[in-house]
């Protein structure tokens, strides 16, 4: 278990729930909000996988698309198939899906938000 899953899992471990939607942030190439993150810059590009440790500096880690791209796909993956006593919804990119066997409707729905 990496030390992002093991932050996540110390996370929901503390709350009393049995439902959890877990919502990670995209962002359609073309939107202000993305041309406002490539003014920042890049920032330091890592590769997320079960064994990379945490980064040190947060805020250079997260302006990578990358990163964050891969770093939501590992926990959302994560805690649909490891919290066994919570049920979970989550995106993994724009594919939503439910850790459990109740059927959720999802028609209607988009991933894509607003900016």
């Amino acid at each position: 278990m990496s030390d992002f899953q093991d932050s996540l899992l110390r996370h929901v471990a503390r709350l009393a729930a049995t439902h959890i939607d877990l919502v990670w942030d995209i962002s359609a190439a073309a939107s202000l909000k993305n041309g406002v993150r490539q003014q920042r810059g890049s920032g330091t590009r890592r590769q997320v996988a079960p064994e990379t440790t945490l980064p040190l500096n947060w805020p250079d880690f997260l302006i990578n698309e990358r990163n964050k791209k891969e770093l939501f796909i590992l926990l959302a993956n994560y805690a649909l198939h490891n919290f066994s006593q919570v049920h979970v919804v989550t995106n993994v990119d724009k594919e939503l899906l439910s850790s459990g066997t109740q059927h959720i409707s999802l028609a209607g729905t988009s991933c894509e938000k607003m900016d």
